[in-house]
């Protein structure tokens, strides 16, 4: 379905509602659907692409024809009321199932732009996905109870949010049949196969490397920090990591998703920060499919995490400055440095089975002197 199409489906159900509980012999006027499309979020072209669109299909027609008085065929109240089932709204109660939420979040990631910037449904639109967010956040937040099981070390990592557990023998995650660096040694000699700069990360010419690196640094600290916190709560461990396959393929597909997007490594200016937006959603939904369910090694988890909750920061800050086209582009400055830094620490921590081409070398160096 075409955005025209999707906005004209949104105009019909607007009418269908707006009719109440006798559709067929409702009359809206014009006064009255131009009130509703504003309210709607449509630009004054796209509601008289929608009217002309729906007027084809014979789903509304003017009543009088020589008058431009609104009324909905009996074929135009099937469909939209198909549609009205089909559609949230953004008043209804929020979801209080995880899979509910985010699939409602879906569906207002994907039609946030339906609408004009600044308009009403726009700004209902961006709340609800705000409170969405903040919900899929609260329950997505894990912890890890350990308990005795067979040998010394051995213990079972349980879920919090769906209380499935995993069995972690003595001497820490089942094995991987996957290549990866047995020694710190090992996984230092590995290097990016690119030398990505670190300036493509900004339009601003004026920013050399050495100004970015800052940045990172910065970052990289208080990332750190938080892993540091993490391990005195006992979920996350620093050296090195080894996964099960299942796991392993999971962390690779996730690296695959922000190495393939030049969202993530390339900026310039005639780069469109709603197009750039449509890209993060789509990257986050992949992320966010390839991060669920349980983990056998609760470090890796926590990176993952991060990086799920970096994109989500962004999504909600980018939204609101889409318009102002300097900060937009300092704001995604900042996650893609935040992104990068966490895709060296997987790296680090699993060795040169992760290999991203658009690693920037300078941030790989910086992660790889830090114990993480």
């Amino acid at each position: 379905m075409s955005a025209s199409e999707t906005l004209a489906f949104v105009f019909l159900a607007g009418l269908r509602r707006f009719a109440g509980e006798t559709p067929l012999s409702a009359r809206i006027t014009p006064m009255q659907w131009v009130a509703l499309a504003k309210e709607l979020g449509l630009s004054e072209s796209a509601r008289s692409e929608a009217i002309n669109s729906l007027r084809t299909k014979g789903y509304i027609l003017y009543k009088p024809e020589t008058t431009e008085i609104i009324a909905l065929s009996l074929p135009g109240i099937e469909m939209a009321d198909l549609q009205i089932r089909k559609r949230p709204k953004v008043s209804d109660p929020f979801p209080d199932k995880l899979a509910a939420i985010c699939e409602e979040l879906d569906y207002w990631e994907l039609h946030l732009n339906d609408g004009d910037p600044g308009s009403i449904h726009w700004d209902q639109v961006q709340a609800r996905i705000e409170g969405l967010r903040h919900r899929e956040n609260r329950y997505r937040q894990t912890s890890s109870v350990i308990y005795n099981a067979v040998g010394t070390n051995a213990h079972i990592n349980q879920n919090s949010v769906d209380q499935s557990a995993n069995l972690v023998l003595e001497g820490g995650a089942a094995e991987s049949s996957l290549p990866h660096g047995d020694s710190e040694a090992a996984l230092q000699e590995d290097e990016p196969t690119t030398q990505v700069s670190l300036r493509n990360f900004h339009v601003d010419s004026n920013l050399t490397d050495a100004d970015m690196l800052r940045r990172s640094d910065g970052f990289l600290k208080n990332l750190v920090g938080s892993f540091r916190q993490a391990a005195a709560n006992g979920c996350f461990t620093f050296g090195p990591i080894k996964l099960q396959d299942a796991d392993l393929n999971r962390v690779h597909g996730i690296v695959t998703e922000i190495d393939a997007r030049r969202l993530f490594y390339a900026c310039s200016e005639d780069e469109v920060p709603r197009y750039a937006m449509e890209s993060l959603y789509e990257a986050r939904r992949a992320i966010r499919e390839a991060s669920k369910g349980v983990w056998a090694n609760p470090s890796c988890e926590v990176l993952v995490q991060e990086i799920t909750a970096t994109l989500a920061d962004f999504c909600t800050k980018g939204e609101k400055r889409i318009n102002d086209h300097r900060e937009f582009y300092n704001l995604m400055t900042g996650m893609r440095l935040k992104v990068w830094l966490l895709v060296a620490m997987l790296k680090k921590k699993l060795g040169s089975v992760l290999n991203p081409r658009n690693l920037p070398a300078a941030i790989w160096l910086s992660v790889r002197d830090e114990e993480i």
